[in-house]
């Protein structure tokens, strides 16, 4: 009787620890994804002007604009589902915390304060992380603890996909890579709403549709690294 008893002690217990490890795992998540990419990205994109400058702005600039959501709540307020909880992801979750930076780098650019967006675009993610683990870590539903550092991540590398695009100047380029630019956020937005809505497979299918030009600007500048000559 005893074991019993011990053992039903163990199963009731078990559940609330499982649910603390997840907990866990998807805050270190948040955590550590956008600083390990803005690494990744450094270790792939090294001397073409990627990483010269700009990068303590942006880790600066993103910091003073992390806590922000802290002190003056969402810019849209959050509904249950359809329009009003769709647009409280675009604005809230991914325009301000994933876009401010590339409206940001232009001036810094005109200045001569920066260089190399997707690394800017990466650092500025990082204290977005840190904000994400204190904002969401106590909600009842963790994913976005997962979810959107990855949605981040496919703005800060797929939208300067579109930007090197728009500065090569060649004009059957640019209505493409406008589209583009303002195609990736209302994906991402669309891939976090699915899975809020239990819809699973329109969520992944969205979120691999938005992740192409993260891939394919990962998988160029990769190739370029490995055939740039040893100087």
């Amino acid at each position: 009787m005893a074991r019993k008893a011990e053992h039903g002690v163990l199963l009731a217990a078990c559940p609330l620890s499982i649910d603390h490890a997840k907990l866990v795992i998807m805050s270190l998540f948040c955590l550590l994804w956008p600083p390990c990419m803005y690494l990744f990205w450094l270790s792939i994109a090294p001397a073409r002007g990627e990483t010269a400058s700009g990068n303590g702005w942006a880790l600066l600039l993103g910091s003073v604009t992390a806590p922000l959501p802290f002190f003056f709540g969402p810019f849209i307020e959050p509904g249950s589902f359809g329009v009003s909880r769709w647009l409280e992801i675009l604005v809230d979750m991914i325009a301000f915390p994933a876009l401010l930076p590339f409206i940001v780098y232009v001036p810094l650019v005109s200045w001569g304060r920066a260089s190399g967006l997707t690394a800017f675009a990466l650092m500025w993610i990082i204290p977005q992380g840190v904000a994400g683990v204190i904002l969401w870590s106590g909600r009842r539903d963790p994913s976005l603890l997962v979810l959107m550092p990855l949605l981040w991540t496919i703005l800060a590398v797929g939208i300067p996909c579109f930007i090197k695009m728009i500065l090569k100047k060649r004009r059957i380029l640019l209505i493409p890579a406008f589209l583009g630019i303002s195609a990736l956020p209302l994906l991402s937005t669309s891939a976090y709403w699915a899975f809020f809505s239990n819809r699973p497979i329109l969520g992944f299918s969205l979120a691999g549709i938005a992740g192409l030009p993260m891939i394919l600007n990962l998988a160029v500048t990769y190739s370029r690294s490995i055939n740039m000559p040893l100087s």
